[in-house]
């Protein structure tokens, strides 16, 4: 990884861990509206593939929301999981390494 993007990286999760507004993800909403978008994209992909002609397509649509709907819940579950994993992570340590990448040339903000 190289500097910049380490950066990023160790700026982003420094805000993670200062924050104490969940994600959106965490919500029960997200479930629920991920599972009518599901239903819905099911409904109109079956409706545009599904006379029969273009199982490829259906079978690849389908397999393409099934990945998104469960993408969606791993990232859910990961969420749900942050305030348990926070409190192990050293502040001070990505603070120090921030401190280290300022004073390499060539990184700029």
């Amino acid at each position: 990884m190289n500097a910049k993007r380490e950066r990023r990286y160790l700026e982003k999760l420094l805000k993670m861990i200062d924050s104490d507004k969940p994600h959106p993800l965490t919500s029960p909403w997200a479930v629920f509206i991920g599972w009518i978008m599901m239903f819905i994209s099911m409904i109109m992909v079956s409706k545009l593939f599904g006379n029969g002609k273009n199982d490829l397509v259906l079978s690849f649509s389908s397999l393409m929301i099934g990945g998104a709907v469960g993408i969606l819940f791993i990232f859910r579950e990961a969420y749900l999981r942050w305030p348990n994993v926070k409190q192990h992570y050293d502040k001070t340590s990505i603070e120090r390494r921030l401190a280290e990448l300022e004073e390499l040339p060539g990184v700029f903000k």
